[in-house]
């Protein structure tokens, strides 16, 4: 995940900077609390799980309308794999 995060955003003073993440702006609770209701997937193998979590609780604080799914043994591309699963399903089983 560091080789992302340094690929994308190579100044470490940047990082910070809420252009590169929202989470870093000013004003993030009045700007999340402006959020529709929110649905967040999940996944529990996922690098990005916990932030994803943390992410919805924020935005409960806030006040906004958040339910979730938690995918059980699922990798982060998982939602990307949906024809390869689906050819493994059916010429293994």
């Amino acid at each position: 995940m560091l080789w992302f995060r340094n690929f994308y955003v190579s100044k470490e003073a940047e990082r910070t900077e809420w252009g590169n993440s929202p989470i870093f702006a000013p004003d993030v609770d009045e700007l999340l609390a402006k959020s529709s209701k929110t649905w967040i997937a999940v996944m529990e193998l996922d690098i990005l799980r916990d932030e994803g979590l943390a992410y919805g609780e924020r935005l409960k604080k806030v006040g906004v309308p958040v339910s979730h799914k938690l995918y059980a043994r699922a990798p982060h591309q998982i939602l990307a794999m949906d024809g390869t699963i689906c050819f493994f399903v059916y010429k293994v089983f």
